[in-house]
């Protein structure tokens, strides 16, 4: 930059940063684009004098400067071809399809977690070992019914479903479970992957 051109961004800072603090809350009486007046020559000239002041309006000018830099960065990336406000169509057709999508995910998590559930739960103490082994027998083809059934009602694959029910498991796995459910858990992980 040159040096000429140093006492005239000064003065138009200077004159920039002045009018703001001078007068915060009350509308400013500017007078027309391009006229200096007397009172604002003689509070630049002041501030020029004082090397302290100086000294502050370039830190300013270099921190504006400095600041701008990455703006410009940011405004040469291309922007979107769909403007998106708060209140435009394409706002509220992009929520209203997150909060289905979000819907139907947690209904085939739901699901999923039924299904591991039918899969694993232990029976009662009390139950007979005769009624242990019926319920048992009947466990996985009242599951892969269950599957089949919400797949078809609802237009969701079974492989969706299983991923889901993956998931599921995985998780069930952190939260700490008994040595016996984990390793039941750890077994379905691998039925579903295979």
């Amino acid at each position: 930059m040159s040096l000429k051109l140093l006492p005239t961004l000064l003065l138009a800072c200077l004159l920039l940063c002045s009018q703001a603090i001078a007068a915060p809350d009350s509308a400013p009486a500017t007078p027309a684009a391009g006229v200096l007046t007397p009172e604002q020559a003689k509070r630049a000239l002041e501030t020029l004098s004082d090397d302290k002041k100086r000294a502050e309006v370039i830190e300013t000018l270099r921190a504006v400067a400095n600041a701008s830099q990455p703006t410009q960065a940011a405004a040469s990336e291309p922007k979107s071809s769909i403007p998106l406000t708060a209140d435009s169509l394409g706002a509220q057709l992009l929520l209203t399809v997150s909060e289905q999508v979000r819907e139907v995910s947690r209904e085939v998590a739901d699901v999923a977690r039924t299904l591991m559930l039918l899969s694993l739960t232990p029976m009662p103490r009390s139950t007979s070992p005769n009624a242990a082994r019926a319920i048992d027998e009947i466990r996985t083809p009242f599951a892969e019914a269950y599957r089949e059934a919400y797949s078809q009602m609802h237009s969701i694959s079974t492989d969706r479903i299983k991923t889901w029910t993956l998931i599921v498991a995985v998780a069930r796995i952190g939260r700490g479970v008994s040595p016996n459910e984990q390793a039941q858990l750890i077994s379905l992980i691998k039925r579903l992957l295979n």
